[in-house]
């Protein structure tokens, strides 16, 4: 049979002739929650924003300020500071219980520096000594003219004599040690360069082979300076140097010595007499 119109599905034609829509479909347990709008979607994040600002419990952090004589914990609030990485246990140090070989043999080791000092000090000073007396092998000696030639330069010794004293920087006699002999020496020199004899030093040697350097401290009240081998002038080229020594009373000067460390191993030896 056909259905009538105003009876179907789409509404109903009431006696008024007004037509009512049915109620809508509600899904069992839903209840009338379906029917409430949906959420609203949560604003998208540019990528290039900067990070919101912190919004969590602040991290305290505490450090110690000195006000006064008084000691104050000082809070900052900030996110929490990375973690510090572990420190690593050296293998055989107090993390594992055993002791490094130094410390374990200490006590032996300090035990054997007085032993090692008396097997090797005497060895040592003689090595020294030797090593001393042997730098200069080579003596220089002076030909038939009294003139030795040795470095670029020509040498003579021209006295020496025992002198009673040295005048002092107030012009009075320096009084010299008990038991010693002052002697002057006088030398002429003749040099082919200002620098040629620049560092040289002079010593006077007795007849036991010792050596004595000129102008020692004894004499610094007589205020000499080291006699050298250098003009005070650098165009002359002749020139002539006093030097004092301090010799033992019973020793008796034998030769004149002038060396020069970059003409090791020669020297030049200029005989007394």
């Amino acid at each position: 049979m056909g259905e009538r119109p105003g009876t179907g599905t789409a509404g109903r034609r009431t006696g008024g002739g007004a037509v009512t829509q049915p109620p809508p479909s509600i899904p069992a347990g839903r209840g009338l929650d379906a029917l409430a709008p949906p959420p609203p979607a949560p604003p998208r994040r540019d990528p290039l924003a900067p990070p919101p600002p912190w919004t969590g419990p602040p991290t305290v952090i505490l450090r110690y300020a000195e006000v006064d004589t008084a000691v104050l914990p000082v809070v900052e609030s900030g996110p929490p500071p990375p973690a510090a990485p572990a420190a690593p246990v050296a293998s055989g140090g107090a993390g594992t219980g055993q002791v490094g070989w130094w410390r374990r043999n200490r006590w032996g080791l300090l035990a054997l520096l007085p032993a090692l000092v008396l097997a090797l000090g005497p060895g040592v000073k003689d090595g020294y000594q030797r090593y001393s007396q042997a730098e200069y092998l080579e003596p220089v000696g002076v030909g038939a003219d009294g003139w030795a030639t040795f470095a670029g330069a020509r040498i003579r010794l021209v006295e020496l004599v025992e002198a009673p004293s040295v005048p002092g920087r107030d012009d009075r006699p320096l009084p010299l040690p008990a038991g010693v002999r002052l002697w002057r020496a006088k030398l002429a020199f003749e040099l082919s360069a200002p620098e040629t004899l620049i560092g040289c030093l002079h010593y006077l040697e007795d007849r036991e082979g010792r050596l004595f350097s000129a102008n020692p401290p004894e004499l610094s009240g007589a205020g000499l300076s080291s006699p050298g081998c250098v003009a005070d002038d650098p165009a002359e080229r002749t020139l002539q140097v006093e030097a004092y020594f301090l010799l033992p009373r019973p020793a008796t000067p034998v030769a004149l010595r002038i060396v020069k460390a970059t003409q090791r191993p020669r020297y030049a030896r200029l005989p007394v007499g």
